[in-house]
């Protein structure tokens, strides 16, 4: 999938871009992988150990506090204990 639309949100995957309320959203490359990681598994629990082997499999020193839930979040759901889901 290239782009999703959910609520006033935008995220075009083949241009890199997210946008809200058709305003460009300042994202760092992971935010945006982790962002199509959720919308592709969505509806799903993905655990905190799953983001982390798919999106920072590369990387070295990475600690499980890498990944942290949101305010207030609307998409991206925290299940305590457990891992994260997102919801359209």
């Amino acid at each position: 999938m290239l782009r999703f639309e959910f609520g006033n949100v935008l995220a075009d995957f083949a241009r890199g871009e997210v946008t809200r309320h058709g305003v460009k959203v300042n994202l760092a490359s992971k935010e945006i992988q982790l962002l199509r990681f959720l919308i592709d598994h969505r509806g799903q629990l993905v655990s905190r150990e799953q983001l982390l082997r798919s999106i920072w499999s590369q990387q070295p020193y990475i600690t499980p506090h890498t990944v942290h839930s949101c305010p207030q979040p609307r998409h991206i759901l925290t299940v305590r204990g457990e891992g994260y889901r997102f919801e359209r």
